[in-house]
């Protein structure tokens, strides 16, 4: 879900996530630059009006 919206707001979430659980830890997948590129491709992503940034 990270890669939708504007990275301020990433960072606003992880801030939040930091206080509301302190010392815990935050398992992440990732997306490499080819992935957002080429989603107008993909099979299930070019069906969705949403564009991962």
């Amino acid at each position: 879900m990270l890669p939708h919206p504007h990275e301020p707001d990433v960072r606003q979430a992880f801030d939040l996530l930091g206080e509301r659980f302190p010392g815990s830890l935050l398992a992440l997948d990732t997306a490499g630059p080819g992935f957002f590129d080429s989603q107008d491709q993909h099979d299930a992503l070019s069906k969705v009006a949403a564009r991962m940034r």
